[in-house]
Protein backbone atom coordinates (compact mmCIF):
# COMPACT_ATOMS: atom_id res chain seq x y z
CA UNK A 1 0.00 0.00 0.00
CA UNK A 2 1.61 3.27 -1.14
CA UNK A 3 0.98 6.72 0.36
CA UNK A 4 1.72 10.19 -1.02
CA UNK A 5 2.45 12.84 1.63
CA UNK A 6 2.68 16.62 1.18
CA UNK A 7 4.98 17.86 3.96
CA UNK A 8 5.32 21.53 4.96
CA UNK A 9 6.18 23.39 8.16
CA UNK A 10 7.09 26.75 9.70
CA UNK A 11 4.43 28.83 7.95
CA UNK A 12 4.72 31.63 10.53
CA UNK A 13 1.51 33.48 9.71
CA UNK A 14 1.73 37.02 11.08
CA UNK A 15 -0.21 40.28 10.89
CA UNK A 16 2.73 42.25 9.44
CA UNK A 17 1.48 43.06 5.89
CA UNK A 18 4.65 42.35 3.88
CA UNK A 19 5.38 39.11 5.64
CA UNK A 20 1.76 37.98 5.46
CA UNK A 21 1.60 38.65 1.72
CA UNK A 22 4.67 36.48 1.12
CA UNK A 23 3.30 33.69 3.34
CA UNK A 24 -0.02 33.69 1.48
CA UNK A 25 1.72 33.50 -1.91
CA UNK A 26 3.77 30.51 -0.75
CA UNK A 27 0.70 28.80 0.72
CA UNK A 28 -1.07 29.28 -2.60
CA UNK A 29 1.79 27.35 -4.21
CA UNK A 30 1.25 24.54 -1.69
CA UNK A 31 -2.48 24.24 -2.34
CA UNK A 32 -2.01 24.46 -6.12
CA UNK A 33 0.54 21.64 -5.98
CA UNK A 34 -1.72 19.59 -3.70
CA UNK A 35 -4.61 20.07 -6.10
CA UNK A 36 -2.48 18.83 -9.00
CA UNK A 37 -1.06 15.83 -7.09
CA UNK A 38 -3.88 14.92 -4.63
CA UNK A 39 -1.82 13.49 -1.74
CA UNK A 40 -3.16 10.95 0.72
CA UNK A 41 -2.21 13.34 3.53
CA UNK A 42 -1.06 16.92 4.05
CA UNK A 43 1.27 17.11 7.07
CA UNK A 44 1.96 20.50 8.69
CA UNK A 45 4.85 20.05 11.14
CA UNK A 46 4.33 23.01 13.47
CA UNK A 47 4.79 26.77 13.75
CA UNK A 48 1.71 27.75 11.81
CA UNK A 49 1.84 31.11 13.58
CA UNK A 50 4.68 33.54 14.16
CA UNK A 51 3.27 34.52 17.55
CA UNK A 52 0.04 34.52 19.49
CA UNK A 53 -2.48 36.19 17.18
CA UNK A 54 -5.90 37.52 18.10
CA UNK A 55 -8.59 35.41 16.48
CA UNK A 56 -9.98 37.48 13.62
CA UNK A 57 -6.71 39.27 12.85
CA UNK A 58 -5.42 39.18 9.24
CA UNK A 59 -2.79 36.55 10.05
CA UNK A 60 -5.17 34.25 11.93
CA UNK A 61 -7.81 34.45 9.19
CA UNK A 62 -5.22 33.68 6.50
CA UNK A 63 -4.00 30.64 8.49
CA UNK A 64 -7.55 29.32 8.89
CA UNK A 65 -8.24 29.88 5.18
CA UNK A 66 -5.10 27.93 4.20
CA UNK A 67 -5.86 24.95 6.45
CA UNK A 68 -9.47 24.96 5.26
CA UNK A 69 -8.35 24.83 1.62
CA UNK A 70 -5.98 21.97 2.45
CA UNK A 71 -8.80 20.09 4.16
CA UNK A 72 -10.90 20.34 1.02
CA UNK A 73 -8.11 18.63 -0.94
CA UNK A 74 -6.90 15.87 1.40
CA UNK A 75 -6.83 14.80 5.06
CA UNK A 76 -4.65 17.12 7.15
CA UNK A 77 -2.58 16.46 10.27
CA UNK A 78 -1.10 19.34 12.29
CA UNK A 79 1.29 19.22 15.25
CA UNK A 80 1.80 22.31 17.38
CA UNK A 81 5.14 24.04 17.14
CA UNK A 82 7.27 26.03 19.56
CA UNK A 83 5.06 27.52 22.32
CA UNK A 84 6.26 31.04 21.56
CA UNK A 85 4.84 30.63 18.03
CA UNK A 86 1.93 28.20 18.36
CA UNK A 87 0.65 29.27 21.75
CA UNK A 88 -1.33 26.89 23.95
CA UNK A 89 -4.42 25.52 22.14
CA UNK A 90 -3.93 27.92 19.21
CA UNK A 91 -4.14 25.06 16.70
CA UNK A 92 -7.27 23.54 18.26
CA UNK A 93 -9.47 25.72 16.05
CA UNK A 94 -8.45 23.72 12.98
CA UNK A 95 -10.15 20.56 14.27
CA UNK A 96 -13.43 22.45 14.26
CA UNK A 97 -13.33 23.42 10.58
CA UNK A 98 -15.89 21.76 8.36
CA UNK A 99 -14.00 20.54 5.33
CA UNK A 100 -14.38 17.78 2.78
CA UNK A 101 -11.63 15.74 4.45
CA UNK A 102 -10.82 15.38 8.18
CA UNK A 103 -8.33 17.60 10.00
CA UNK A 104 -6.45 16.41 13.09
CA UNK A 105 -4.33 18.74 15.22
CA UNK A 106 -2.65 18.12 18.54
CA UNK A 107 -0.44 19.82 21.09
CA UNK A 108 0.24 16.54 22.94
CA UNK A 109 2.13 13.52 21.56
CA UNK A 110 -0.39 11.13 20.09
CA UNK A 111 -0.44 8.11 17.77
CA UNK A 112 -3.42 8.11 15.39
CA UNK A 113 -4.43 6.31 12.26
CA UNK A 114 -6.34 7.39 9.19
CA UNK A 115 -9.17 5.04 8.24
CA UNK A 116 -9.22 3.55 4.75
CA UNK A 117 -12.97 3.54 4.22
CA UNK A 118 -15.12 6.55 3.41
CA UNK A 119 -15.77 8.72 5.13
CA UNK A 120 -12.17 9.07 6.22
CA UNK A 121 -11.49 9.74 9.90
CA UNK A 122 -8.54 10.14 12.27
CA UNK A 123 -8.76 7.81 15.25
CA UNK A 124 -6.41 7.79 18.25
CA UNK A 125 -4.79 4.37 18.51
CA UNK A 126 -4.07 4.22 22.27
CA UNK A 127 -1.99 1.07 21.84
CA UNK A 128 -4.85 -1.04 20.45
CA UNK A 129 -3.26 -3.23 17.77
CA UNK A 130 -6.60 -4.73 16.75
CA UNK A 131 -7.72 -1.38 15.33
CA UNK A 132 -4.96 -1.44 12.71
CA UNK A 133 -7.00 -3.52 10.29
CA UNK A 134 -9.02 -0.47 9.32
CA UNK A 135 -5.96 1.83 9.02
CA UNK A 136 -4.69 3.24 5.72
CA UNK A 137 -1.90 5.24 7.37
CA UNK A 138 -0.43 5.18 10.89
CA UNK A 139 0.76 8.56 12.24
CA UNK A 140 2.97 9.29 15.24
CA UNK A 141 2.41 12.97 16.14
CA UNK A 142 5.22 14.66 18.09
CA UNK A 143 4.47 18.35 18.69
CA UNK A 144 7.10 20.59 20.26
CA UNK A 145 7.55 18.45 23.35
CA UNK A 146 8.09 19.47 26.94
CA UNK A 147 8.56 17.17 29.90
CA UNK A 148 5.01 17.91 31.02
CA UNK A 149 3.52 17.01 27.63
CA UNK A 150 5.51 13.77 27.51
CA UNK A 151 4.23 12.82 30.96
CA UNK A 152 0.70 13.67 29.81
CA UNK A 153 1.18 11.29 26.88
CA UNK A 154 1.49 8.43 29.37
CA UNK A 155 4.87 6.86 28.66
CA UNK A 156 6.10 3.82 30.57
CA UNK A 157 8.30 5.81 32.98
CA UNK A 158 5.75 8.02 34.70
CA UNK A 159 6.46 6.63 38.17
CA UNK A 160 9.57 8.77 38.61
CA UNK A 161 9.10 12.51 38.33
CA UNK A 162 12.83 13.14 38.18
CA UNK A 163 13.32 11.32 34.87
CA UNK A 164 14.98 13.52 32.28
CA UNK A 165 13.28 14.78 29.12
CA UNK A 166 15.47 12.65 26.85
CA UNK A 167 14.56 9.45 28.68
CA UNK A 168 10.87 10.24 28.62
CA UNK A 169 11.07 10.93 24.90
CA UNK A 170 12.89 7.67 24.18
CA UNK A 171 10.29 5.73 26.14
CA UNK A 172 7.55 7.29 24.03
CA UNK A 173 9.32 6.76 20.69
CA UNK A 174 10.12 3.17 21.58
CA UNK A 175 6.48 2.48 22.47
CA UNK A 176 5.43 3.96 19.15
CA UNK A 177 8.06 1.80 17.46
CA UNK A 178 6.37 -1.40 18.62
CA UNK A 179 3.10 -0.45 16.95
CA UNK A 180 4.80 0.98 13.85
CA UNK A 181 6.73 -2.24 13.36
CA UNK A 182 3.48 -4.22 13.50
CA UNK A 183 1.93 -1.83 10.97
CA UNK A 184 4.95 -2.14 8.68
CA UNK A 185 4.61 -5.92 8.76
CA UNK A 186 0.96 -5.56 7.74
CA UNK A 187 1.84 -3.27 4.82
CA UNK A 188 0.37 -0.15 6.43
CA UNK A 189 2.46 3.01 5.71
CA UNK A 190 3.87 4.58 8.88
CA UNK A 191 5.18 8.08 9.49
CA UNK A 192 6.12 10.51 12.23
CA UNK A 193 5.18 14.19 12.07
CA UNK A 194 7.27 16.12 14.56
CA UNK A 195 8.51 19.54 15.61
CA UNK A 196 11.89 19.92 17.30
CA UNK A 197 15.65 19.97 16.94
CA UNK A 198 17.58 17.03 15.58
CA UNK A 199 21.14 17.10 16.90
CA UNK A 200 23.54 18.20 14.18
CA UNK A 201 20.94 19.54 11.75
CA UNK A 202 22.09 22.57 9.75
CA UNK A 203 20.84 26.12 10.25
CA UNK A 204 20.57 28.75 7.52
CA UNK A 205 23.77 30.34 8.85
CA UNK A 206 25.68 27.10 8.24
CA UNK A 207 25.98 26.35 11.95
CA UNK A 208 24.81 23.13 13.56
CA UNK A 209 21.60 23.31 15.59
CA UNK A 210 21.64 22.74 19.35
CA UNK A 211 18.75 22.85 21.78
CA UNK A 212 19.73 21.17 25.06
CA UNK A 213 16.22 21.59 26.52
CA UNK A 214 14.35 19.80 23.74
CA UNK A 215 16.45 17.98 21.15
CA UNK A 216 16.70 14.44 19.92
CA UNK A 217 19.09 12.50 17.74
CA UNK A 218 18.75 10.36 14.65
CA UNK A 219 19.11 7.27 16.87
CA UNK A 220 16.03 8.43 18.82
CA UNK A 221 14.05 8.81 15.60
CA UNK A 222 15.00 5.30 14.52
CA UNK A 223 13.25 3.95 17.61
CA UNK A 224 9.91 4.85 16.05
CA UNK A 225 10.41 2.37 13.16
CA UNK A 226 8.48 4.88 11.01
CA UNK A 227 8.94 4.60 7.24
CA UNK A 228 8.89 8.43 6.88
CA UNK A 229 9.75 11.22 9.32
CA UNK A 230 8.46 14.73 8.52
CA UNK A 231 9.93 17.48 10.69
CA UNK A 232 9.51 21.17 11.36
CA UNK A 233 11.32 23.84 13.41
CA UNK A 234 14.65 24.18 11.56
CA UNK A 235 14.17 26.64 8.69
CA UNK A 236 16.82 25.12 6.42
CA UNK A 237 15.28 22.36 4.24
CA UNK A 238 17.39 19.22 4.52
CA UNK A 239 17.49 15.47 4.74
CA UNK A 240 18.86 14.53 8.17
CA UNK A 241 18.61 10.78 7.62
CA UNK A 242 17.66 8.41 4.83
CA UNK A 243 13.97 8.80 5.71
CA UNK A 244 13.92 11.98 7.88
CA UNK A 245 13.38 15.44 6.41
CA UNK A 246 13.03 19.06 7.46
CA UNK A 247 10.87 20.87 4.92
CA UNK A 248 12.16 24.23 6.22
CA UNK A 249 10.13 27.44 6.34
CA UNK A 250 7.99 28.18 3.31
CA UNK A 251 9.28 31.76 3.03
CA UNK A 252 12.25 33.71 4.37
CA UNK A 253 11.69 34.95 7.90
CA UNK A 254 14.96 36.85 8.42
CA UNK A 255 17.95 38.22 6.53
CA UNK A 256 20.15 35.23 7.30
CA UNK A 257 18.04 32.88 5.18
CA UNK A 258 19.35 32.84 1.61
CA UNK A 259 18.60 29.20 0.71
CA UNK A 260 15.69 28.04 -1.46
CA UNK A 261 12.38 27.70 0.37
CA UNK A 262 9.61 25.21 -0.22
CA UNK A 263 8.03 21.91 0.81
CA UNK A 264 8.24 18.19 0.05
CA UNK A 265 6.10 15.58 -1.61
CA UNK A 266 7.08 12.16 -0.27
CA UNK A 267 5.91 8.79 -1.53
CA UNK A 268 6.00 5.84 0.88
CA UNK A 269 6.26 2.51 -0.93
CA UNK A 270 6.82 -0.27 1.58
CA UNK A 271 10.10 0.46 3.40
CA UNK A 272 11.22 2.88 0.68
CA UNK A 273 10.64 6.62 0.46
CA UNK A 274 11.09 8.86 -2.59
CA UNK A 275 10.99 12.61 -2.09
CA UNK A 276 10.66 15.70 -4.27
CA UNK A 277 11.37 19.24 -3.05
CA UNK A 278 9.19 21.98 -4.55
CA UNK A 279 10.21 25.64 -4.30
CA UNK A 280 7.85 28.40 -3.21
CA UNK A 281 7.92 32.03 -4.41
CA UNK A 282 9.60 33.12 -1.17
CA UNK A 283 10.41 36.78 -0.71
CA UNK A 284 14.00 37.89 -1.33
CA UNK A 285 15.86 39.29 1.68
CA UNK A 286 19.22 40.85 0.79
CA UNK A 287 21.95 41.87 3.18
CA UNK A 288 24.24 44.43 1.54
CA UNK A 289 27.67 45.00 3.07
CA UNK A 290 30.10 47.49 1.46
CA UNK A 291 33.41 45.86 0.57
CA UNK A 292 35.38 48.99 1.44
CA UNK A 293 35.08 52.74 1.59
CA UNK A 294 32.12 54.95 2.43
CA UNK A 295 28.70 53.51 1.42
CA UNK A 296 27.08 55.19 -1.58
CA UNK A 297 24.16 54.66 -3.95
CA UNK A 298 26.11 52.13 -6.04
CA UNK A 299 25.36 49.61 -3.25
CA UNK A 300 21.77 49.47 -4.48
CA UNK A 301 22.48 48.47 -8.08
CA UNK A 302 21.23 44.92 -7.47
CA UNK A 303 18.00 45.86 -5.70
CA UNK A 304 14.85 44.61 -7.48
CA UNK A 305 11.15 45.30 -6.93
CA UNK A 306 9.79 43.40 -3.93
CA UNK A 307 13.18 42.88 -2.27
CA UNK A 308 13.67 43.22 1.47
CA UNK A 309 16.96 45.08 1.91
CA UNK A 310 19.26 45.49 4.90
CA UNK A 311 22.39 47.63 4.54
CA UNK A 312 25.09 46.84 7.10
CA UNK A 313 28.17 49.00 7.44
CA UNK A 314 30.67 50.40 9.93
CA UNK A 315 32.07 53.91 9.68
CA UNK A 316 34.43 56.10 11.64
CA UNK A 317 32.82 58.86 13.65
CA UNK A 318 34.57 61.58 11.70
CA UNK A 319 33.20 60.18 8.42
CA UNK A 320 29.65 59.48 9.58
CA UNK A 321 28.31 62.80 8.29
CA UNK A 322 29.45 61.88 4.76
CA UNK A 323 26.83 59.10 4.46
CA UNK A 324 23.24 60.09 3.68
CA UNK A 325 21.20 57.19 5.11
CA UNK A 326 17.94 58.88 4.13
CA UNK A 327 19.07 59.08 0.49
CA UNK A 328 20.05 55.38 0.49
CA UNK A 329 16.69 54.41 1.94
CA UNK A 330 14.80 56.64 -0.49
CA UNK A 331 16.61 55.28 -3.56
CA UNK A 332 16.00 51.66 -2.45
CA UNK A 333 12.28 52.34 -2.19
CA UNK A 334 12.33 54.04 -5.59
CA UNK A 335 13.79 50.81 -7.00
CA UNK A 336 10.77 48.95 -5.61
CA UNK A 337 12.12 47.54 -2.34
CA UNK A 338 9.38 46.46 0.07
CA UNK A 339 11.43 47.09 3.21
CA UNK A 340 14.73 48.87 3.84
CA UNK A 341 16.74 48.59 7.06
CA UNK A 342 20.07 50.24 7.79
CA UNK A 343 22.30 48.67 10.44
CA UNK A 344 25.05 51.23 11.04
CA UNK A 345 27.91 51.01 13.52
CA UNK A 346 29.73 54.26 14.26
CA UNK A 347 33.29 53.70 15.42
CA UNK A 348 34.16 56.41 17.98
CA UNK A 349 37.32 58.49 17.79
CA UNK A 350 39.90 56.98 20.11
CA UNK A 351 42.46 59.18 21.83
CA UNK A 352 45.80 57.54 22.58
CA UNK A 353 47.55 58.57 25.77
CA UNK A 354 51.03 59.88 24.99
CA UNK A 355 53.72 58.72 27.38
CA UNK A 356 55.56 61.42 29.34
CA UNK A 357 53.50 64.40 28.20
CA UNK A 358 52.03 65.08 31.62
CA UNK A 359 55.51 65.58 33.07
CA UNK A 360 56.38 68.39 30.62
CA UNK A 361 55.91 71.94 31.91
CA UNK A 362 54.89 74.02 28.90
CA UNK A 363 52.19 73.53 26.29
CA UNK A 364 54.80 74.04 23.57
CA UNK A 365 56.84 71.11 24.86
CA UNK A 366 53.72 68.96 25.20
CA UNK A 367 52.64 69.68 21.62
CA UNK A 368 56.10 68.82 20.25
CA UNK A 369 56.14 65.58 22.25
CA UNK A 370 52.65 64.65 21.01
CA UNK A 371 53.82 65.15 17.44
CA UNK A 372 56.85 62.90 17.97
CA UNK A 373 54.77 60.07 19.45
CA UNK A 374 52.07 60.23 16.77
CA UNK A 375 54.26 60.86 13.76
CA UNK A 376 52.73 64.28 13.09
CA UNK A 377 54.89 67.25 12.00
CA UNK A 378 54.69 70.22 14.36
CA UNK A 379 55.53 73.29 12.26
CA UNK A 380 56.73 76.69 13.43
CA UNK A 381 53.46 78.18 12.18
CA UNK A 382 51.49 75.89 14.45
CA UNK A 383 53.73 76.72 17.40
CA UNK A 384 53.25 80.43 16.68
CA UNK A 385 49.48 80.00 16.82
CA UNK A 386 49.78 78.18 20.14
CA UNK A 387 51.92 81.05 21.48
CA UNK A 388 49.32 83.52 20.24
CA UNK A 389 46.51 81.71 22.07
CA UNK A 390 48.52 81.72 25.28
CA UNK A 391 49.61 85.38 25.21
CA UNK A 392 46.98 87.43 23.37
CA UNK A 393 43.57 88.42 24.61
CA UNK A 394 40.75 86.64 22.75
CA UNK A 395 39.28 89.96 21.60
CA UNK A 396 42.52 90.86 19.89
CA UNK A 397 42.61 87.51 18.13
CA UNK A 398 39.02 87.85 16.95
CA UNK A 399 39.54 91.38 15.70
CA UNK A 400 42.72 90.49 13.87
CA UNK A 401 43.25 88.72 10.60
CA UNK A 402 44.63 85.55 12.00
CA UNK A 403 41.39 83.56 11.55
CA UNK A 404 41.30 84.42 7.84
CA UNK A 405 44.47 82.51 7.09
CA UNK A 406 43.86 79.13 5.48
CA UNK A 407 45.96 76.53 7.16
CA UNK A 408 45.88 72.74 6.87
CA UNK A 409 47.22 72.51 10.42
CA UNK A 410 43.91 73.62 11.99
CA UNK A 411 42.57 70.06 12.24
CA UNK A 412 45.82 68.86 13.73
CA UNK A 413 45.78 71.66 16.27
CA UNK A 414 42.19 70.82 17.22
CA UNK A 415 43.24 67.23 17.83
Amino acid sequence: MDAKILHCADLHFDDEPGRLESTIQCCNKITETAQDNIPNLIAIAGDIYERGLILGSPGSLAAIDFVCRCGDIAPVVIVSGTPTHDTTNSTEVFKRLRTKHPIYSTGIPRQVYLTKKESLRFIELNGDVDKMDEASLLLSCLPSATKASLMAAGTHSMATGAIEYAELLRDLLQAWGVLNEEANNRGIPTMLVGHGTVKGSRLSTGQRATDPDAEFGVADLKLTKAALICLGHVHMPQQVHVNAFYSGSITRTNYGETEDKGFYIHTISGPNVTSRFIETPARTMKTIVPVEGIPDVSLLDGVNPGDYVKIVYSIRQEDASNVDDAALRRLAYEKGATEVKIDKTVLPITNTRSEGISRLKSLTEKLKRWGELNGQPITESLLAKLEMLQTLDEHIILEGCHLQEACDETRLFAA
